[in-house]
């Protein structure tokens, strides 16, 4: 049937209902939205996915949230293409401590055949037209009682096998859907992905793929490792329009024994403990190429003179110390090295009036 008529459908401004943006994370992931994690493989992007489900399945406040912080407890859709339920996912949000019975993971989907018989079949392309199964995440949805998050590891392991993510509209007619769907369930949607190898690029355009991706999430945090620390992670700033630039976060992987229901089998798996004091390093610095001429522990050296004596007054707003560190040529990155090996303190400073931290001082030990 073709169209008979069509005519412009418009609003006028003060007719438009004012919404303001809800978080799940406030100032980190919104809710009704969609948010990219990205990082390169192995840096425990599915793990802080998992904490954050952790965290909304409990109820627990984010570490940065302001003391006497309480949240109602919510479910999580979890859709992994690259880890098991039994022998990853589920020991994870064990040793996190999860309220399992909140933790949907959409595993695949149940078919009949026209001859009556059943059988299993995975899901590998989200994607809203007729070979999709976006129609699945969108019935698992409907019988969530709580839905307040739907992750995706990694979404681009969900556009089909046909679909390109270095192609910039089928990229976006993928992604589209997905922040439809968060804003008519008021959820947040998170995808995760992965860096390309091209470390002389900006931030900007280390996402895998088309730069469609980053264009389409509404907020997007780089994971990587503290070159410095095995077990130490960043969470850093990579692109957002929906308030002001927040400072990134440092966490740790912790390796906790966790008991196999039924049996006394106990395995180690990984748990995620963040550091308080936030983090002033961009998403630049953390993937800059490695310098090729040795020498920086000379500079380090010369950082770790100035730094004690630019304290030896008292205590000192970091923000002033990256500033005048960088007009010396000392980095953000080597000043907080510096500052982890002489044992200078972070002091975090407090509004009176909502206890919420406003800076950091730093000071000798």
């Amino acid at each position: 049937m073709g169209i008979a008529k069509k005519e412009a459908n418009f609003i006028w401004g003060d007719k438009v209902r004012v919404e303001f943006i809800d978080w799940l994370w406030p100032n980190r992931y919104p809710l009704r939205m969609l948010s990219i994690m990205a990082g390169i493989g192995g840096v425990s992007k599915s793990t802080l996915l998992l904490y954050m489900i952790a965290q909304i399945t409990t109820g627990r406040p984010w570490i940065d949230d302001p003391p006497g912080t309480t949240r109602e407890p919510a479910d999580c859709i979890l859709l992994s293409a690259e880890d098991q339920p039994g022998d990853i996912i589920i020991p994870r949000l064990m040793a996190m401590q999860a309220n399992l019975s909140r933790v949907c993971i959409l595993k695949g989907k149940k078919i009949t055949m026209d001859d009556g018989k059943t059988g299993l079949v995975g899901i590998d392309n989200l994607s809203k037209d007729k070979s999709g199964d976006l129609d699945m995440l969108l019935e698992v949805l409907d019988k969530v009682p709580n839905p307040k998050l739907v992750g995706i590891d990694p979404y681009t392991s969900y556009m089909g096998t046909k679909a390109d993510s270095n192609d910039n509209i089928a990229v976006r007619s993928f992604l589209r859907p997905l922040g439809e769907i968060a804003a008519d369930y008021n959820i947040a949607m998170i995808g995760i992905t992965h860096l390309n190898k091209k470390e002389d690029s900006s931030a900007d355009f280390r996402i895998l793929g088309s730069v469609g991706q980053q264009n389409a999430a509404r907020m997007a945090w780089l994971v990587a490792q503290d070159p410095d620390a095995e077990d130490r992670r960043y969470m850093v700033w990579l692109k957002g329009n929906l308030c002001p630039r927040n400072t990134g976060l440092a966490y740790r992987i912790l390796n906790v024994l966790v008991k196999q229901p039924g049996t006394e089998r106990k395995d180690f798996y990984s748990q995620i403990c963040f550091e308080k004091e936030p983090v002033q390093l961009t998403a630049n610095e953390l993937l800059a190429p490695k310098p090729q001429k040795s020498g920086r522990p000379r500079k380090q050296t010369d950082a770790s003179e100035w730094l004690e004596s630019f304290l030896s007054e008292g205590p000192v707003d970091s923000k002033l110390i990256f500033e005048e560190g960088e007009v010396l040529g000392y980095s953000q990155r080597t000043l907080e090295r510096v500052k982890k090996s002489t044992g200078i303190l972070g002091i975090p400073i407090k509004d009176a009036n909502t206890g919420r931290i406003i800076r950091w001082d730093w000071r000798l030990s």
